[in-house]
């Protein structure tokens, strides 16, 4: 039984959801949790690039316009569980997340920005990738065949190879994410919050996908919410 056992549980392991923080860039002694019970503007533009989950997106989302905008209530709902999100902003930080040219006038502007905030703190979703991860089946594993005791004599059944099977998806949902201080007026943090989630069912891709965006939102916020990169 044990050797059954421990077949399923492989087979199990890497076919539900997933969820991980990949950091690019962290400023020296920023901890992301110093951001909690803080006042935050938000900035949600994210220019969304479908790659995969094509037909899912728009008969889930019709447009990636109204996708932004279920993703930026989404994402400021569950942000609000631990911080005070003033603003879902998609212009005034356009210079600081978007543009980020060096002329005078984008200078100048950033400038002004950060002299009239009141927020602690500004984060900007910059984009969105939806993919997909093609998984192989998994290696067959042999199984040991029970003994079991008879008044005649000990029997065996069972036993063979167990597992492999057809390929499995999971859909990909990558964030791309900066922290901005604005005490420091500068960029603290940038990083990728990134969701797999799998295609259960046939032709389940709808649920994968808008599963997928609600696990990464719940990925970003557990990062700030406990510092936790899985």
């Amino acid at each position: 039984m044990k050797y059954l056992l421990l077949a399923v549980s492989l087979i199990i392991v890497g076919c539900g959801p997933s969820h991980r923080i990949i950091l690019d860039y962290n400023a020296d002694e920023f901890v992301v949790t110093k951001i909690k019970h803080t006042q935050v503007k938000l900035f949600v533009d994210t220019c969304v690039d479908v790659l995969e989950f094509k037909v899912s997106f728009i008969n889930e989302y019709h447009s990636k316009a109204e996708f932004d905008s279920i993703f930026a209530f989404q994402l400021m709902k569950e942000l609000s569980k631990s911080l005070t999100v003033t603003k879902v902003d998609t212009n005034e930080l356009r210079v600081i997340f978007s543009e980020q040219s060096y002329s005078d006038e984008n200078i100048k502007r950033v400038k002004e920005i950060f002299e009239a905030a009141s927020e602690s703190y500004f984060i900007g979703i910059k984009k969105v990738y939806i993919s997909n991860e093609i998984k192989e089946p998994a290696i067959p594993i042999y199984q040991a065949p029970m003994i079991v005791s008879t008044p005649k004599c000990p029997i065996s059944y069972g036993g063979g190879f167990v597992g492999g099977g057809g390929q499995t998806e999971d859909c990909v949902v990558d964030i791309k994410t900066e922290i901005w201080s604005v005490k420091d007026r500068k960029k603290v943090s940038e990083f990728d919050a990134i969701s797999q989630y799998p295609v259960t069912l046939p032709f389940a891709y709808g649920t994968a996908l808008k599963s997928a965006v609600k696990l990464v939102i719940s990925t970003l916020c557990n990062y700030i919410e406990n510092n936790k990169i899985k």
